[in-house]
């Protein structure tokens, strides 16, 4: 690299210095009172700082700043006047990964180096720029993400992948599927997708197993492309059905195991094989949807729930008849809307505009990321619940992120209920904003939010290459980074609240990551010095990530010792816990 840029990333890593330092004296000010904290960040000599230099056009906010996150409360619907505030705990880590860490990585250094043609050596930051973010800020609030559940919760993995287009808006240049790990916001893995695929990258993302995701792949603009599977471990990259293409939103793979699930060409639901293509069955919905863009196969299969986002509605219908069951929300509507206000809606009105990523997680529960497409408001994380019995649907809960304009985004964004109840959710500003006037830099956000409370459990803000110092800054649709969706998941089944005493054991479990129907698993508990099992059975797991309870299983006790706690998945993932009773 030239000497501008050298000089650029030594600027670089004295704020990251800067930061663990400014990170500290955060704590300590929430632990020992505001006089004395403020005393040890002038101690610090931490301030305010432009990072750029004569070559380079970017301007960064400090590191050590915080973006505003904004909620409406839950008495009043989604407005523009939604006031942003700011979650603050003694917990509180950042971590910042530069475009350093990125082209550090082996992947990405030889994708940049054998597929590009580049020279890191001399490269340019502008440059490399095109195909990496600028930096990534995580704030992770391990008290927060603990909830109920406690340390488990923390572990884990996310994964996303993140995209960018060039400044005219009409070409990919970056694409890279990234996983990080979830309580210390380091990078696990990074893939490059061009170096799977020239041109493409994945919408729909989903877990197949522990190991693998399946993926929809997006040629492209062209919101269709191939299948593959990603071991996510080793980064292998396998094509599926022959290379044929579909629909890129989602993807599901089957409960039986041969086939894949994802919305269709012709405002259809398809199940396609995963050996050559061809079609098995399709769902038809014309009539019904526009922009299918969302699918979740439930029942092993035997009934699909679809987001139709420009008719801004779910519909729920039986896969083998097409036979539709209800429609909530839009001009088709078949349910009335009781909103957050206590305003009653009428069927055939609409609640959500354009939402992406509507899913179904149990209890009667659906979450989704409410676009508020082409409405002047903030798009918002959405829960609603549906009583088909009473053919009513309630609005139930909203997170927004910034308020209208900076908090509008006209398409993407997820919502996703974890383990413990927080909602993970991914935006990405249409609108920007300079750091003078309401702060939003960043191109692309995910955040994980208490659900009670609207606390920030977890953030990550993507940088890269846009710029804004006025109080408004439009970008194009297309250009800067953003991510789809985002998939949070576990290395093993997760086990807490584990309880043991008198001959009974309980504990309370959840598997590897979020599955549309029950699976089943066993349990073992074993004399931790000889190994003989001293209760074991079997265990079913809820579907949607629902917490799995088994309580009093009894077995004969001879006083207190060493013992250990196995649970094992369909897949063979084992997670053990040491335990005394």
């Amino acid at each position: 690299m030239d000497t501008t840029d050298d000089a650029l990333i030594s600027t670089m890593r004295e704020d990251r210095a800067q930061q663990r330092r400014l990170a500290g004296a955060r704590r300590l000010t929430m632990l020992v009172g505001t006089a004395f904290g403020m005393a040890m960040l002038i101690a610090a000599g931490l301030r305010s700082r432009e990072v750029g230099d004569a070559t380079n056009f970017l301007s960064f906010p400090a590191y050590g700043s915080k973006s505003k996150a904004a909620d409406v409360d839950d008495a009043s619907p989604a407005s523009d006047d939604a006031v942003p505030v700011a979650a603050s705990s003694s917990s509180v880590t950042e971590v910042v990964l530069t475009y350093e860490d990125f082209v550090e990585n082996s992947d990405v250094k030889k994708y940049l180096e054998d597929d590009k043609g580049l020279d890191l050596s001399t490269a340019s930051v502008d440059t490399l720029l095109k195909y990496v973010p600028h930096r990534l800020v995580v704030e992770i609030d391990l008290d927060l993400i603990k909830g109920d559940v406690g340390e488990e919760a923390t572990e884990g993995f996310i994964a996303f992948n993140l995209i960018q287009m060039n400044d005219s808006g009409d070409k990919y240049t970056g694409s890279l599927f990234t996983i990080l790990k979830y309580s210390t916001g380091e990078l696990a893995h990074v893939y490059p997708t061009y170096a799977a695929e020239d041109d493409m990258h994945f919408c729909g993302l989903k877990l197949k197993d522990s190991s693998t995701f399946v993926l929809a792949g997006n040629t492209g603009t062209s919101e269709r492309g191939p299948k593959y599977t990603l071991d996510w471990k080793s980064g292998d990259f396998t094509l599926l059905a022959d290379g044929t293409e579909e629909n890129c939103h989602d993807i599901q793979w089957s409960y039986e195991g041969r086939n894949l699930w994802q919305p269709g060409s012709d405002l259809n639901v398809v199940e396609t094989k995963v050996s050559n293509g061809d079609t098995v069955s399709s769902v038809a919905m014309a009539g019904y949807a526009s922009d299918i863009n969302h699918v979740g196969l439930l029942s092993q299969d035997s009934v699909t729930v679809a987001s139709s986002r420009m008719t801004n509605a779910i519909i729920k219908a039986h896969v083998e008849t097409s036979e539709i069951v209800w429609v909530a929300g839009g001009v088709n509507g078949t349910m009335a809307i009781e909103t957050l206000s206590g305003e009653t809606l009428a069927a055939g009105e609409s609640l959500y505009y354009g939402q992406h990523n509507a899913e179904y997680f149990g209890e009667d529960e659906y979450m989704m990321f409410d676009n508020n497409y082409d409405q002047d408001a903030a798009s918002r994380l959405l829960i609603i619940s549906i009583d088909e019995d009473a053919e009513t649907i309630t609005e139930e809960w909203q997170y927004v992120f910034e308020e209208y304009p900076w908090g509008y985004s006209p398409f993407f964004g997820d919502n996703d209920r974890m383990i413990g109840g927080n909602l993970l959710g991914t935006f990405w500003p249409l609108t920007l904003s300079g750091s003078d006037y309401e702060d939003v830099r960043y191109e692309a956000k995910v955040v994980e939010v208490v659900r009670e409370t609207k606390d920030v459990a977890w953030s990550l803000e993507v940088y890269g290459q846009q710029e804004c110092e006025d109080k408004e800054c439009e970008r194009s649709n297309n250009v800067g980074w953003k991510m789809y969706s985002a998939e949070r998941f576990f290395a093993a089944p997760v086990v807490y609240n584990v309880t043991c005493g008198a001959g009974s054991l309980s504990f309370t479990t959840q598997n590897n990551f979020k599955q549309l129907n029950p699976y089943d698993g066993t349990y073992v508990l074993a004399d931790k010095s000889s190994g003989d099992t001293v209760a074991s059975g079997d265990l079913t797991w809820l579907p949607h990530w629902r917490a799995t309870d088994l309580a009093g299983i009894t077995f004969d006790s001879d006083g207190e010792t060493s013992k250990t706690l196995t649970v094992t998945n369909q897949f063979g993932d084992e997670t053990v816990k040491d335990i005394t009773c």
